[in-house]
């Protein structure tokens, strides 16, 4: 589990914030050890549930257009993840934002599966594609490291993208509390309408991570939890 924030991405990462280099270094060792699957499924939030068939990264969305990848998809897997979830597999110049940014912030390594989990999704929907994806893995016996977006709300103190809202810090708290203790199945009262409420976007892909843990049968571990710059940004890893 790691944030999709584009200012986490080295290259755009503010080299004088003691609070974001706290969390670089904490996504730095979560991914050192997942670089030898035969496959990454990269799922953050999007307008649909889909799976994307290229894996061209760039941040020129938001002008960064040098900071710039081209990662490989893992055709098998995301034919199986598309049948799976009933859906065509999606082709497109680029990826959309979230998944560019996982991949950045992943590096080099394996083949990738890139994934959204649409943002209006319900909890029984979102857990169901992390099912669907767990039980792909086992089915053709690859072993994926499935990476998700991890960011919870955007409305901490007056400097934050939604200043002060109203229960982000509990939100955030009682996400992490789930973490913590292997509940992950209290994520189901934590969302649509809260996660929507604080602006914390990654609440349909960290539900679809509970799909894959609780079919997989795993567990996961905190890393690192801060909000710089007013936002909830988790770090998570598991096995």
């Amino acid at each position: 589990m790691l944030p999709s924030a584009p200012l986490l991405v080295a290259g755009v990462r503010p080299d004088s914030s003691p609070a974001v280099a706290v969390i670089a270094e904490a996504i730095d060792t979560a991914v050192a050890g997942q670089r030898r699957s035969d496959a990454a499924v990269l799922v953050a939030p999007g307008p649909r549930t889909g799976v994307h068939a290229d894996a061209r990264v760039d941040l020129a969305g938001i002008g960064r257009g040098d900071i710039a990848e081209d990662h490989t998809p893992h055709r098998g897997a995301v034919a199986a993840v598309a049948t799976a979830l009933d859906v065509e597999p999606v082709w497109g110049p680029r990826l959309p934002l979230g998944l560019a940014v996982l991949a950045l912030l992943l590096g080099a390594g394996p083949a990738v599966v890139p994934v959204t989990v649409a943002d209006d999704v319900d909890f029984d929907t979102a857990t169901a594609v992390g099912a669907a994806i767990a039980d792909v893995g086992d089915a053709h016996a690859w072993d994926l490291v499935v990476c998700a977006a991890g960011d919870l709300s955007a409305g901490h103190g007056p400097s934050s993208p939604r200043p002060d809202v109203a229960g982000a810090g509990d939100y955030d708290r009682q996400v992490t509390d789930a973490i913590d203790t292997g509940r992950l199945g209290d994520l189901a009262r934590l969302g649509p309408e809260w996660a929507r409420r604080v602006h914390a976007v990654g609440w349909p892909s960290l539900v679809a991570l509970h799909g894959v843990v609780r079919t997989a049968e795993l567990s996961l571990v905190r890393r690192c939890y801060g909000a710089p710059c007013g936002v909830g940004y988790l770090v998570a890893h598991g096995g």
